[in-house]
Parts: structure tokens; sequence; C-alpha cells
């Protein structure tokens, strides 16, 4: 019974040599290798944003500082620990933030009105003063998901046009990214460029390329599928906004980019309940 077995198991082995690989063998695994990249991204950015909603909502008088103007604060594990909540409490259970090949970067942004529906493009405003606070996470999209050739936009921007080359994100990337961000707005590529004196940067979103713009015989004219960011220049000088240019170069090199406005009001008083809960801990134990 063993022998015979052993020898349809031999057989089946055999059998294998004569089949022939799948066609898609690369584009498979290239998918599962982005999804490793991507979910990492999405999962630093959910429980960033999950750790500083409360603060900033009971405490952006702290956070932010009366004698503060800046628009940008950045965010690392050093300041993440509130007692009632932590970074470490939102990341998946034994998630190393060190254990990655590209760093992933959070901060926190703010502007003049909502990124999503405003019109005019809303511009930078000092986080005192402002009510669209966002998280803003950003990373390099690392070269082996680019394109080796750039390829040409037109962009429409204020009433004028503005031409750009970009090394585009590869199908195999953008293919698991229009998989896995099915239905969300806040999350995609982006890449940035000076077509002006402020510093432009255009989310072009989850889908390939082709998908997103029209082909001419000479360009490839943006569709209205994107949103642009306007930075001033003058935030390329100092952190954190040093770190955003180098991950988010001007030179046409795009990368993974989401964000996520902070609550204004405690809706069921999740946040409250959460801080209640710790200052009662506290005082029985006497601190």
């Amino acid at each position: 019974m063993y022998i015979w077995i052993l020898l349809a198991t031999f057989m089946v082995m055999l059998s294998f040599f004569n089949t022939s690989p799948r066609e898609d063998k690369v584009n498979v695994f290239s998918e599962i290798k982005a999804s490793s990249y991507i979910n990492r991204f999405r999962a630093e950015h959910l429980a960033y944003f999950r750790t500083w909603d409360c603060e900033v909502m009971y405490n952006s008088g702290t956070m932010f500082g009366s004698g503060s103007t800046s628009p940008v604060f950045e965010l690392g594990e050093e300041n993440a620990d509130f007692g009632y909540t932590s970074l470490q409490d939102n990341l998946p259970i034994g998630y190393d933030t060190e254990n990655g090949a590209y760093q992933i970067y959070h901060d926190i942004y703010c502007f003049s009105g909502d990124l999503l529906h405003s019109s005019p493009t809303p511009t930078l405003k000092d986080c005192r003063n402002s009510q669209y606070r966002y998280l803003i996470s950003y990373a390099q999209i690392p070269e082996r998901w680019l394109s080796k050739t750039k390829t040409q936009f037109t962009m429409e921007l204020d009433g004028s046009s503005h031409t750009a080359e970009i090394n585009a994100p590869l199908p195999a990337f953008t293919t698991y990214l229009a998989k896995d961000l099915n239905g969300m707005k806040n999350t995609g590529w982006m890449w940035c460029d000076f077509p002006n004196t402020q510093y432009n940067c255009h989310l072009a979103g989850r889908s390939a390329i082709q998908t997103l713009y029209d082909k001419t015989e000479t360009t490839v004219e943006a569709k209205s599928k994107y949103i642009n960011f306007v930075f001033p220049r003058t935030m390329l000088t100092d952190r954190p906004a040093e770190r955003f240019q180098n991950a988010c170069s001007a030179s046409g090199i795009p990368c993974l980019f989401s964000f996520q406005r902070f609550r204004t009001t405690d809706t069921g008083g999740h946040c409250a309940g959460l801080m209640d809960a710790y200052r009662k801990e506290q005082q029985a134990q006497g601190n």
C-alpha cells in the first residue's frame, strides 16, 4: 500500500516538470511584494491618526502653543504616548516601526480649507487658527516600483497649463493600490513640482496612469481626477518640510501619500471616555 502511495507521489512530482509556469507569475509575485509595502504604510498612518486624534481635539492649545505660527508639526515615536492612548496601543501586535527598508514620515499639516472640497486650492495656515488639521503620511516609493523612463504630463493649474515629467509607478504597484484602497479618496501616489512661486503637489490616485489621463500624440493631458496641494516655498528650508521634499521629490519621483482630517467634535464621547478612564486609573494609583 505504502509503495503505491510513494509511486503515485513520485509520478505527480514528475508531471509538474511538464507543466508550463503561469504567464502572470511575475505580476502575481510583484503584487504580493507591493502589498507588504502598501499595507505597512497604511497601518502606520491609521495608528498615528488614532493616537493623535483625541490630543489634537482636546489639547491643541498645549500642542500648538500660543507663540507658535507654524502650519506643520513633526510627529514621531518619542512624543507618541499620552497615557490614555499611545502609538503602540494602535499599531498591529508585534509591529516593528524600525523594520522597514524605507522610512515612513507622519506630520500634522494645517490648511485654510477642506482638501477634498475647497476651491480655490487650500494653502497652509498656522495650526492655532485652523480648523482643518490633517495627519499627513508620506514615504518614498521604492525604485523597483517606478518606471525607468519619464512620462510627460500637461497639468491645468488655476487656468494655466504646466508641463511636468515624472517616473510613474509601475502597473504591478498601482494594481494592488487600487485593490487595497478601493473607494478611498485620501490615499494614493503623489508627485511635486515647481510651476510657479509655490510648491505644487498632485495626488494622482490609486489607479494605473492610463485610467487617469488622456493621451495625445505628444503629451498626456490630466483629467480632474487628482487633488492639488500647494505648499509655500518657505516651507522647504526647515524641518519637517525638508524631509517632505526628500520623500516627495521635486525631480519627478513620486511618493506614497495619505491624509486624514482630525475631528473637531467628540461624537459619541470616545475621547472623553478614554481620558476620564485614564484619570481615574491615575487617581486610584495615587498619581
